[in-house]
């Protein structure tokens, strides 16, 4: 008995081997035809779907899944530790300890240590000795809040500049064992240890660099594990910040830290920034 199709029963429940009924070229030369639901299914799940205002209940992502999110917005040059973007606030998109992946002349990674707002939003990162931001055109930019992003390195390298508080005193020699750090949020980690012989003066502590400008608000911060070897002896140290990028590193019991050679100092901590 012919019907329409509206009129039909519903199956809602159809099995893979079930027929349903195709229009093929109904702009040309219409044939109707049939297909198996199964064969219907494989089409449509190998084809591309672009979803909007779409509300996934339990879905299940499959593909490359790497922990970056490319960010639409064009990224400038602006300094070696800093880039804009143009004509609208995106502060809220870079927050301190942002990861940062991108192009520019070679593939390169940073952190966020801030960004402000002004006409453009300009974004400072951390300066490192691993990858330079370079003068020219910035390609590929992609931001993660995530720990450890596909690629994203463990830590950086950083030159430190390291001395002693005494007017006229020196430190010739100086081996930089290992300077680098790394961020989680608005905390950065670091460990320094270098070797050096202490010329002309004795001094009180030494002076280096840190990665990160601390929090001005943290004011100064003392914290332990800093081993020194002096004269042959390992001791236990402080080392101190004063709301500056100055480290500076004790003896244990504050004396002076005499002339002489292969002295050595090894320094892990953290603050905020």
């Amino acid at each position: 008995m012919d019907a329409k199709i509206t009129a039909l029963d519903a199956n809602t429940t159809p099995a893979s081997t079930d027929l349903t009924v195709i229009v093929d070229d109904p702009g040309g030369t219409p044939a109707t035809q049939k297909m198996t639901v199964d064969t219907l299914d494989d089409y449509l799940s190998a084809s591309s779907k672009t979803l909007t205002n779409k509300t996934l209940t339990s879905p299940i992502l499959q593909g490359l899944i790497n922990g970056w999110t490319l960010d639409t917005d064009a990224w400038i040059y602006v300094s070696a530790s800093s880039f804009k973007v143009e004509g609208k606030d995106v502060t809220t998109t870079f927050t301190k300890g942002t990861r940062l992946k991108f192009t520019n002349t070679t593939v390169k990674y940073a952190v966020v240590t801030s960004s402000s707002f002004s006409t453009d939003t300009t974004i400072n990162i951390a300066v490192n000795d691993d990858y330079a931001l370079a003068d020219a055109v910035i390609t590929s930019p992609y931001y993660s809040y995530q720990l450890s992003p596909q690629g994203y390195p463990t830590h950086f390298n950083f030159k430190n500049t390291v001395g002693i508080n005494t007017a006229g005193g020196s430190l010739s020699d100086i081996d930089l064992k290992e300077v680098s750090f790394w961020a989680i949020g608005n905390v950065c980690y670091f460990n320094i240890a270098y070797q050096a012989d202490q010329d002309s003066a004795t001094s009180i502590y030494w002076y280096g660099a840190l990665p990160i400008a601390p929090d001005p608000n943290s004011g100064g911060y003392f914290g332990g594990g800093l081993r020194t070897v002096l004269s042959g002896t390992i001791k236990a140290g402080t080392w101190q910040h004063q709301g500056n990028s100055v480290i500076r590193m004790y003896d244990a019991d504050a004396t002076t830290i005499p002339i002489g050679d292969n002295k050595a100092i090894f320094c892990q901590g953290f603050y905020t920034f």
